[in-house]
């Protein structure tokens, strides 16, 4: 008889063909070494399938384990699938786009499957809030910013929102203005109006309270036409010890909003006359997310 490594490679093989197996663990037969037995090789199959992969054309299932997984050039990781999976470090190449931030994560998308980069950063429920007193907008009728600077951001990153984003803002400060003066008020995303109205001060004032507040809600995402953000807002002020005057606004933007770009929230006066008795700033401005 020859030896085993003598032996050519079988031919022809199917599941049912037996190969020898030497159970360690088992020492029922009398060898301190072991116990010998005939295994199939569907057996084998059934076994690998069980404790490692199973791979059946582009789609991995099963148990998978190992130590470092990388997973490279992969346009669609639907296709990489486990019901468990362990490793000590997951190195995913060419990160899907945009890159990733410091307030980023990896999330499935329930849509398409597929893995993308999700900021994080607009999911901080305390978004802004201002910490010093703006510029006052005086003697001019300019367009003019009356926001300052603070902690936290007041922009949203390209791509960033998603149906059903919703945020309250509130702006407040101290106003003067001649009697029948008016203001104009625009709340912005850049150059994109999402809400405005004109206050007329049928009174003279003198450093009186105002304050603005506004929620609005993304309806629809992408560029003009299809980007659809709703916003409702009011502004009011104290025109004596004992009235508060006011108006407000509700606003639906579906031409001109656009959440492929990034946008920055924004708050602007402008006066209808110059002169030195009128004037605006603001003192705070706090902005949060409420969904």
């Amino acid at each position: 008889m020859g030896f085993l490594t003598d032996r050519a490679f079988i031919t022809g093989i199917t599941k049912s063909n037996l190969f020898h197996v030497v159970d360690v663990n088992d020492v029922s037969q009398g060898n301190p070494s072991g116990s010998s037995y005939k295994g199939s090789i569907e057996q084998l199959v059934i076994l690998l399938n069980t404790e490692f992969v199973k791979i059946t054309g582009d789609t991995i299932t099963g148990p998978l384990s190992v130590t470092n997984l990388t997973v490279t050039g992969l346009t669609n990781t639907n296709v990489l699938s486990a019901s468990t999976a362990y490793t000590e470090t997951l190195v995913i190449e060419n990160s899907p786009s945009p890159n990733l931030t410091d307030n980023s994560v990896l999330v499935r998308n329930t849509t398409t499957g597929e893995i993308e980069n999700k900021d994080l950063t607009h999911y901080n429920f305390g978004f802004f809030v201002q910490t010093g007193d703006s510029t006052t907008v005086t003697n001019t009728i300019v367009e003019t910013t009356i926001l300052d600077g603070g902690i936290g951001t007041l922009s949203v990153p390209a791509n960033g929102f998603s149906i059903g984003d919703s945020f309250h803002v509130k702006i407040g400060g101290t106003v003067s203005a001649n009697n029948g003066e008016t203001i104009t008020i625009k709340i912005k995303s850049g150059s994109v109006i999402l809400g405005t109205d004109t206050i007329t001060f049928p009174n003279g004032v003198t450093s009186r309270a105002w304050e603005f507040t506004c929620d609005f809600t993304i309806i629809g995402l992408g560029g003009p036409g299809s980007g659809h953000l709703h916003s409702n807002g009011f502004f009011r002020f104290n025109s004596s010890t004992s009235d508060i005057l006011g108006t407000g606004f509700s606003t639906s933007n579906n031409t001109t909003f656009n959440t492929t770009i990034p946008n920055t929230l924004d708050f602007t006066v402008q006066w209808g006359s110059a002169s030195v008795s009128n004037s605006i700033y603001s003192s705070m401005c706090i902005l949060n997310k409420l969904f």
